[in-house]
């Protein structure tokens, strides 16, 4: 085995994992707290387990992409910025629940980081396509790097949410979609908002990093016909 077959193997065990991990971890927390098997609570996790899946079967295949040139590049170009990406998502996570933001703050962190990375997302795709002139391995940099950085992000969000369960109770006791959810325990609407927020960043990550995407390579192209002219 080269050092390329057992590099992919290994992202491969260790991505199906984190998804294993995941999938087990809302299975079991909708099971302790049931009112998300009710009619309130069951969209919200099935969507997201079938995502989920989704992203599980895509992994599988990780060894596949790693034995075909440009697309081996794009998969280790999109996991290092994926990582970097996850972090960003993270910060992002942790100033919302731990820092006391007064007024607008709040909503202006978040679009800065949304900028961060969807800014990364695009990148990833620039980049790669610098370097490889590929438009679809680009477009697989760009979307592995949202699918990448949402896989830490999740299991960064069970962590606090478990952990912590009261302090961020006490966050979204006023949240409005609390009181329109139908939920009567804050604790399992805690854990609603959990997978429901999971569910909506899995799906929506790698559509906006293809659309980001397209536009890195657009402005590669640009930048390049304006330079050899």
């Amino acid at each position: 085995m080269n050092a390329d077959q057992s590099y992919f193997r290994k992202l491969r065990i260790i991505t199906i994992l984190m998804i294993i991990c995941l999938v087990v971890t809302t299975l079991v927390v909708i099971i302790v707290y049931p009112e998300n098997t009710g009619k309130n609570g069951v969209v919200s996790w099935i969507i997201t387990i079938i995502l989920l899946l989704f992203y599980l079967f895509f992994c599988f295949y990780l060894p596949f992409f790693g034995s075909k040139e440009p697309f081996s590049g794009a998969i280790r170009h999109g996991t290092s910025l994926g990582l970097v990406a996850g972090i960003a998502w993270i910060f992002h996570m942790t100033i919302l629940h731990f820092v006391h933001l007064p007024g607008v703050w709040g909503t202006l962190v978040t679009w800065v980081f949304m900028i961060l990375v969807l800014f990364i997302f695009g990148y990833a795709a620039y980049r790669f396509m610098a370097r490889s002139n590929h438009l679809f391995a680009s477009l697989l940099s760009s979307v592995w790097t949202s699918m990448f950085s949402i896989l830490v992000l999740f299991i960064y969000s069970w962590i606090v949410t478990l952990l912590f369960m009261p302090w961020i109770e006490k966050i979204l006791i006023g949240d409005p979609d609390y009181l329109i959810s139908g939920m009567i325990n804050i604790s399992d609407y805690t854990i609603h908002h959990n997978i429901e927020s999971a569910g909506i960043h899995l799906l929506e990550a790698p559509v906006l990093a293809l659309i980001v995407g397209l536009i890195g390579i657009f402005i590669y192209r640009v930048k390049k016909n304006v330079i050899h002219k």
